[in-house]
């Protein structure tokens, strides 16, 4: 996960952020395929997305990342410019990772498809080179949070039967605020003060309610991606007489994704990649004096050496930083 305090889960325990209930509803689906699921949360309070995350993604990410996510709304807008450094360097990390970009509503009002468009520029030029991209469609959004059940007028023995997870969540047709309880239970609370006085309790992040639809719509998207695997090497299978060699289908992927980066790398224009077509915007506009010089090298270049001091990076996760080397962090020992 990449983002700011609120993907974070600023406020919330650090397993109630939507990268906990990821981990927790992804892990126990593939792993009845054989598969080991590793939800990891790398974002940070206040960053954006350039240019030291941009840059240094793979230092900051891992070299093993298969999932890079993209949740800096906030902090971003509106210099467009730096999502699209992202992405771009996204595309290039050398695991060849899959773009998710969340919350791209960040920057407009209702109904105002701008944002979206500008943010997602990017991604959707990178998709004609093989780039795996995805975004979280607002429209998602909006039918979950109209099919939510209010709380306002009904008795406390009616709200007792809602469900936990949209219990308390809708108030007044208003998400985690309104009468009677939303504003109120948005936070888990244990009635211990040491835990529950923490930081970053506020208006503009999210409680644990709204991070576990994140995270379990995120589990449910891979869960989806493993179905559509399996179909595939079905088909693979069928069409094979049932003989089919792991090893020599894994090598035919790996040249197939090969071909596709290449084409990456020898005909992506970047300027042509942020061009914003239809609006006569360039994404390339406002950007910072120093990135503006050396753009085409910072964008598109492969090899970065980042030795980063930023916190949540992969070298903390893997016990380099704290002398836990062999013994990686996860939501299960992140107290320890």
């Amino acid at each position: 996960t990449g983002g700011h305090s609120a993907a974070a889960g600023h406020g919330n325990p650090y397993n109630e952020s939507y990268t906990g209930f990821l981990n927790r509803g992804a892990a126990a689906i593939v792993k009845e395929a054989g598969i080991d699921f590793v939800g990891r949360n790398y974002a940070m309070g206040g960053f954006p997305s350039g240019s030291e995350l941009a840059l240094c993604l793979e230092a900051i990410h891992g070299l093993d990342a298969d999932v890079i996510t993209w949740d800096f709304g906030m902090t971003d807008i509106p210099k467009w410019w730096k999502k699209a450094w992202y992405s771009y360097r996204t595309a290039l990390h050398r695991n060849r990772p899959m773009i998710v970009d969340l919350n791209l509503q960040s920057g407009g009002h209702e109904g105002d498809s701008f944002p979206m468009r500008a943010w997602t520029n990017v991604p959707r030029y990178l998709e004609q080179f093989g780039v795996p991209a995805f975004h979280m469609k607002l429209a998602a959004w909006q039918h979950i949070k109209k099919e939510l059940p209010d709380m306002f007028g009904l008795s406390y023995q009616e709200m007792d039967k809602v469900p936990k997870f949209v219990r308390h969540f809708k108030c007044q047709d208003k998400i985690e605020e309104g009468d009677p309880t939303c504003k109120t239970m948005k936070y888990t609370n244990i009635n211990d003060k040491r835990c529950d006085n923490r930081k970053g309790q506020v208006s503009w992040h999210p409680g644990w309610r709204f991070n576990a639809i994140m995270g379990n719509l995120l589990a449910f998207f891979v869960a989806d991606n493993l179905i559509e695997a399996l179909k595939s090497l079905k088909e693979e299978e069928a069409g094979k007489d049932n003989k089919i060699n792991p090893l020599e289908l894994m090598e035919k992927y790996k040249k197939e994704e090969e071909t596709d980066y290449e084409g990456l790398r020898s005909k992506a224009n970047f300027t042509e990649a942020l061009l914003f077509k239809g609006d006569g915007l360039n994404l390339l506009l406002g950007m910072e004096g120093n990135v503006s010089m050396h753009a085409k090298e910072w964008f598109t270049s492969e090899a970065s050496v980042c030795h980063t001091a930023i916190l949540p990076a992969q070298s903390r996760y893997l016990g380099y930083v704290t002398e836990r080397e062999g013994e990686p962090y996860t939501f299960d020992n992140y107290r320890n």
